[in-house]
């Protein structure tokens, strides 16, 4: 197999977009743009003329090169214009260059790997909705306690608009953070994809207003491929207990319903489970190359 690892500068970025396009396993995560938002350094391993190619982003550590999954990118791995065997998905890891010396490497579902050795693997969730159908259909497969949040919300007369601006959606995150005490680190990342994917007409942010006008929850999804995706969501605990993200979700269906695309709710917990998302598993990858005693570092990143 003709296999190349190429630095960044090296990479045709008109030549690997058209790749992602085609694949059949094409998927935001994998487009240059995306990939120069979510991370400082990424280079690649490319077959032939960008027949395939394997994104690798990459940090320094400890004085060292290594792979990792960057925020935003659970599923990367190995984009195809054809169908993976799992001897081409090997192939791609054992290509890694020995500079890498550790890390993890997020795989996509589309990718499946015959030999562990040297590797170790995890399986990961993630939820799927196909969208083909019309919305009776796919609302009878509703659970009941989303059933009971969606007529909470329309008791409490919440409202949905499309289109909510940047700055109002991470003050949003900013106000859910300060009800829980948790932290965001990656607002700049988070404001750059907002930015370039509503440029591109592929981003959108999805709002749930209280009957008094306030922002209660929000979301932003990326459309690209035939797949919606589900990048960021939050709620302040008002539209948590009056059931603000059921409402947008539901709303998201209603209106891309009937159309051969599906959403990717982008992990995997109770609440897309409850709209009938079926599980869609993908692997990532850790490599550990380092010599003893330093191998013993990667444990403690």
């Amino acid at each position: 197999m003709d296999l190349k690892y190429l630095k960044y500068d090296e990479i045709d970025l008109y030549k690997w977009d058209h790749c992602i396009k085609q694949a059949v396993n094409g998927n935001i995560n994998g487009f240059s743009w995306y990939l120069n938002i979510i991370c400082d350094n990424w280079s690649a391993l490319v077959e032939a003329d960008y027949k395939s190619v394997m994104p690798l982003p990459e940090i320094k550590s400890w004085g060292s090169k290594k792979v990792f999954v960057p925020n935003f990118a659970n599923q990367l791995g190995i984009f195809s214009n054809e169908h993976l065997h799992a001897n081409k998905v090997d192939a791609f890891i054992k290509a890694i260059p020995a500079n890498y010396t550790s890390g993890t490497i997020g795989l996509n579902n589309h990718n499946k790997i015959n030999s562990t050795k040297g590797i170790y693997l995890k399986e990961n969730e993630n939820m799927l909705l196909d969208l083909i159908q019309p919305y009776e259909k796919i609302a009878a497969a509703y659970s009941d306690e989303t059933s009971e949040h969606l007529r909470t919300a329309h008791k409490e007369q919440l409202t949905i608009l499309e289109g909510v601006n940047n700055h109002e959606f991470l003050s949003l995150i900013r106000m859910r953070q300060k009800e829980t005490g948790s932290t965001l680190n990656e607002y700049d990342i988070l404001r750059k994809l907002i930015a370039v994917s509503t440029k591109y007409r592929l981003g959108k942010i999805i709002g749930v207003y209280s009957a008094h006008n306030s922002l209660v929850a929000a979301a932003f999804f990326i459309t690209a491929l035939k797949r919606s995706t589900l990048i960021s969501m939050t709620s302040l605990s008002y539209g948590m207990d009056n059931g603000a993200q059921h409402f947008l979700i539901d709303n998201f269906i209603r209106n891309h319903c009937e159309r051969n695309m599906s959403l990717d709710f982008n992990g995997s917990n109770d609440v897309y489970k409850q709209f009938g998302a079926k599980l869609s598993t993908y692997q990532s990858v850790t490599i550990n190359r380092r010599r003893w005693p330093f191998s013993l570092l990667n444990n403690l990143q």
